[in-house]
C-alpha cells in the first residue's frame, strides 16, 4: 500500500468474519455488452490459493480487495477507424457535418467498447476493526469513488476522517518551521506550492526544502499542495491537500527492526510470505497514521501561529 485515505465508519456486527460474510455476497461480476463497468470484491490471495477468505484476518486488522472491470476502447485504434471510414466517406463524394463525424466516432467506440477485454483495477482495503476505521488504496479517485460507492450501497455507513480542515495552512507552516515538526519527523525531499490566486504550480523534487527559494514563495503566498515528510529516517510519504497520504515507502530492514515485527523465515511457503509483508506493511501505518494525526492536532492545540519565512 504506497497511496491511501482514511475513513470512518459503522457496521453492524464490526467483525472480521461479518465483512467477509458481506464480500462473499458481493462478489465482482463480469462485465458484459450492457453492463460495461462492475464493482465487487475478490479474495485478495486467491491466485495463490483459492480457500482463502475475501476479507483475510491478518494480525487482527480485515484485509481485503475490491475490484473494478471496465470495459474501454482503445482511443488509438478508435482514431484509426475513425478516419480510415472519414477516407471512404470523402472517396465516395460524400461531405460530412461535424455533427455526422460525431456520431460515427461514436458508433465506433460503442462497437470496440463491447469487444474490449476488460480492464481490471484492485481497490486495496484495510479494516481497522478497534478504532471502526478503514482505508482504501488505489492510484486513482475516480476508482476509490466507486469502491465507495460500493462500501455504501452493501452498508457501510462512512465519513471522511481528514488529516486536517486546514491543511494547506499547516503543511505551508511546517514547511516555514521545519523545527515545529514532532519528534521523530522532518521534513522529505519533495512538495509542491501553489499559489492561492492563480493556477501556477512550483514543485521541488529530491533537494533540500530548507532554502530561500522556498522561503521566497512563502512570502509570496503560496501555500503547500503537498509534502514530503521522513519518519525516523526510515519511512517517507506525501501528505497531499486531499487529505491523501501517498508515496509510502520505507527501509524494511530498519522498520523491522524498530518495529520489533516478529518475522518467521523458516517458512518459505508463497502465501506465508504475502501474508508476512502484507502484516509488516499494516503495522507500519497503524504506527505511523497516528503520528501524522498527532502532527496536526498538536498545531491546533497550541497558540494561533502566523506562517513566515525562516530567520
Amino acid at each position: 500500500m504506497k497511496r491511501l485515505q482514511v475513513y470512518t465508519y459503522r457496521a453492524q456486527p464490526n467483525t472480521i468474519e461479518s465483512f467477509d460474510g458481506i464480500a462473499q455476497k458481493n462478489p465482482c461480476p463480469e462485465t458484459t455488452a450492457t453492463c460495461l463497468v462492475t464493482v465487487g470484491f475478490v479474495k485478495p490471495f486467491e491466485l495463490i490459493d483459492n480457500t482463502t477468505n475475501y476479507i483475510e484476518n491478518i494480525n487482527g486488522y480485515g484485509y481485503g480487495c475490491i475490484v473494478i472491470q471496465e470495459k474501454k476502447a482503445k482511443r488509438s485504434e478508435v482514431t484509426r477507424l475513425f478516419n480510415q471510414k472519414i477516407r471512404e466517406e470523402k472517396a465516395n463524394g460524400n461531405n460530412l457535418t461535424v455533427k455526422e463525424k460525431r456520431e460515427i466516432r461514436r458508433e465506433i467506440e460503442r462497437k470496440l467498447t463491447i469487444k474490449a477485454i476488460p480492464q481490471e483495477t484492485e481497490v486495496k482495503i484495510v479494516f481497522d476493526v478497534k478504532q471502526c476505521e478503514l482505508w482504501l488504496s488505489c492510484s486513482s479517485t475516480k476508482h476509490r469513488d466507486r469502491a465507495i460507492s460500493l462500501l455504501m450501497g452493501i452498508g457501510f455507513d462512512m465519513l471522511d476522517r481528514p488529516l486536517s480542515v486546514t491543511i494547506e495552512q499547516d503543511l505551508t507552516y511546517y514547511l516555514s518551521k521545519p523545527d515545529q515538526l514532532p519528534d521523530d519527523i522532518e521534513l522529505g525531499r519533495t512538495t509542491s506550492m501553489k499559489e492561492l490566486m492563480h493556477s501556477s504550480t512550483v514543485n521541488y523534487r529530491s533537494q533540500d526544502l530548507v532554502s530561500s527559494e522556498i522561503d521566497e514563495n512563502i512570502k509570496k503566498q503560496k501555500e503547500v499542495k503537498s509534502l514530503e515528510v521522513e519518519y525516523k529516517h526510515s519511512v517517507w510519504l506525501t501528505l497531499k491537500s486531499t487529505q491523501e497520504v501517498t508515496g509510502i515507502k520505507y527501509d524494511v530492514d530498519r522498520v523491522i527492526e524498530w518495529l520489533s515485527f516478529s518475522e518467521d523465515e523458516t517458512n518459505d511457503d508463497e502465501l506465508h510470505f504475502w501474508r508476512q509483508r502484507i502484516a509488516l506493511s499494516i503495522e507500519l501505518i497503524s504506527h505511523v497514521l497516528p503520528r501524522i494525526y498527532e502532527m496536526f492536532t498538536t498545531l491546533h492545540t497550541d497558540n494561533a501561529f502566523t506562517i513566515e519565512s525562516r530567520n
